[in-house]
C-alpha cells in the first residue's frame, strides 16, 4: 500500500495584483504544497475556478498537508 503523506508546514504566499494560474500552481510546487502542478491546473478548471484564482490579491497562508479544495477555499 502506498501513502501519500506531506510534511505538516506553513507557508505564506503574496499575490498583488492578482496572479495567473501557471504563477500560483509554480509557487506551490516550489513551496511543497503540491507534487504536480498538471493536475492541480485540471483540478481548478474541472471545478471552473479559474476566475477565483485570477481575482485573489493579498496573502495566502497555507499548509503543505492541504487538499487542492482546501487550497482553493483559502483562495475564495
Amino acid at each position: 500500500m502506498y501513502a501519500f503523506v506531506k510534511m505538516d508546514r506553513e507557508i505564506s504566499l503574496a499575490f498583488y495584483g492578482g496572479c495567473t494560474l501557471d504563477e500560483l500552481s509554480g509557487a506551490l510546487i516550489d513551496n511543497g504544497v503540491i507534487k504536480n502542478p498538471d493536475v492541480f491546473k485540471l483540478y481548478v478548471k474541472f471545478n471552473d475556478k479559474e476566475r477565483v484564482v485570477e481575482n485573489f490579491s493579498g496573502e495566502l497562508k497555507l499548509n503543505t498537508s492541504m487538499s487542492y479544495r482546501e487550497i482553493l477555499s483559502e483562495l475564495s
